[in-house]
């Protein structure tokens, strides 16, 4: 049984691998993570050249020793930084490649202006790990309708951290497995509205445990932190 479609259990997934111990969405990161014993990871990925960047920000400012933004930049000098403590920015491969196969991996789209073909080159990727439990997210929905239109089955959740009126109209639309929810934007009534509606709640950042306790009381299905540690 997949780790995803298991109804009574609080998930843990690790939010960027373990961004508050390790530098984020690296290997080192993931690794901790999966140590610390997550049941999920949760990372974000840009189109470059066609290849799959696991780096949250359209630039690398934040996360690197490097200046500069993905698009301007060429993907073996992307490739060169130090993202931390002498890790490097992963291929979504190579993340695949590294982590047990019963850790499940929610993977976010990100959308920068002017690229296309994110959600493609994700789907295409998806097909050659079958055995991966694997959820697709996104704040641009209509990524993930271009997921849609490659891949009918893999899991896929729209994020929101604002109340938008046809929050579940789009989930519908989507086929979608689960919402994901800001943690801000997260009630104990949205929470029940969803589920009546046959969608699964993962929250994020969660890094507090009374505020866990409240979701996981709340029937919430799981919670993306920086600290596993503190969960698991």
């Amino acid at each position: 049984m997949s780790l995803l479609s298991l109804d009574n259990k609080f998930l843990v997934f690790g939010h960027r691998g373990a961004a508050g111990l390790e530098p984020e969405n690296t290997l080192r990161s993931f690794q901790r993570a999966v140590d610390l014993g997550v049941d999920a990871i949760e990372l974000d990925v840009h189109l470059k050249d066609k290849r799959l960047l696991v780096i949250h920000d359209d630039t690398v400012n934040r996360c690197t020793d490097g200046r500069g933004s993905l698009v301007g930049m060429e993907l073996a000098q992307i490739r060169q930084l130090d993202a931390g403590l002498g890790e490097k920015i992963p291929f979504l491969e190579e993340v695949l490649a590294s982590l047990p196969d019963n850790v499940a991996i929610n993977i976010e789209i990100k959308s920068t202006k002017g690229v296309t073909g994110t959600a493609r080159a994700v789907a295409e990727l998806i097909q050659k790990h079958p055995a991966r439990d694997i959820l697709v997210s996104s704040f641009q929905h209509e990524e993930l309708i271009n997921f849609r239109n490659h891949d009918q089955t893999t899991k896929v959740a729209p994020l929101f951290s604002k109340t938008k009126p046809n929050m579940q109209a789009i989930a519908l639309k989507l086929g979608a497995w689960s919402v994901n929810l800001s943690r801000e934007l997260t009630t104990e009534k949205l929470v029940h509205q969803l589920h009546g509606s046959g969608y699964k709640v993962y929250v994020w950042t969660v890094n507090n445990p009374k505020e866990a306790e409240r979701f996981q009381r709340w029937g919430v299905d799981g919670i993306m932190t920086d600290f596993p540690d503190r969960f698991t």
